[in-house]
């Protein structure tokens, strides 16, 4: 990926002002340059070498790494910007299927509740190029949309039914096998509720195998729309729960 220059540079600012305190002049001389040399960092004309970059990480108490990428929020962004740009030169996608293209991969670098699955920038570029496969395979073949976003369904709500107990109960199970002290008396309303979209969707997934014509894939699609109205009433219910908890 291109180095963003103006980054590096608001990032080396940041560590010379903010982390140090230096003028521009000390703190070329910690880096055995000069005033001119630090400035051209700052203005985007030219980057450290190697070894200067070394000392700036080590002064700055950071990385290399994160001078040169920022943080993985940032790289994330950033391979998300270049992407873009990259979809924006593809005559063969419209503005509308570029623009699902990057929702789909940054819904999931970014997911709401759960912490992301990378650890580096080797483990996110290798899940970034994962996401942009399946996502660019997905919205350029309008035909597997449909099953697409049902399997994510299914995938959300067997999430929200492992994921989510933990909110309705003090404990899930104890140690008889038996379900803790309920957090709320809807708490077993609301996972029975879980578990019913569930059985469904397990169902609906099954029916696209013996779906033949789009008539039929349009007839469900409202069924899907219920499911999700479903999913965001349980959503915020789980939200009031868990501030709930965070509160006591």
């Amino acid at each position: 990926m291109t180095l963003n220059k103006k980054q590096i540079a608001n990032r080396i600012r940041n560590i010379r002002e903010k982390k140090l305190g230096l003028t521009m002049e000390e703190f070329g001389k910690l880096l055995n340059t000069s005033k001119g040399a630090v400035n051209n960092w700052e203005k985007e004309k030219s980057l450290p070498n190697k070894e200067r970059l070394k000392n700036i990480a080590e002064l700055g108490e950071t990385t290399i790494e994160y001078i040169l990428y920022g943080s993985l929020e940032d790289y994330a962004k950033d391979l998300l910007n270049e992407l873009e740009k990259e979809l924006k030169e593809d005559d063969s996608i419209t503005d509308k299927v570029a623009a699902s293209i990057i929702s789909d991969i940054e819904n999931r670098l970014f997911p709401e509740y759960f912490p992301p699955n990378y650890k580096d920038r080797e483990s996110l570029e290798k899940q970034f190029n994962e996401y942009k496969k399946s996502a660019m395979k997905l919205w350029k073949n309008y035909k597997e949309i449909d099953l697409e976003i049902a399997q994510r369904i299914r995938s959300q709500i067997s999430n929200d039914i492992s994921n989510n107990l933990e909110y309705f109960y003090d404990t899930t199970y104890n140690k008889d096998g038996e379900k803790g002290e309920k957090v709320s008396t809807r708490a077993d309303e609301i996972v029975k509720r879980l578990e019913s979209l569930d059985r469904f969707q397990r169902e609906y997934i099954d029916s696209f195998r013996f779906l033949n014509n789009d008539e039929s894939v349009e007839s469900e699609k409202d069924l899907v729309e219920k499911i999700v109205k479903e999913l965001d009433e349980i959503e915020k219910y789980t939200d009031r729960l868990r501030n709930l908890n965070e509160t006591y």
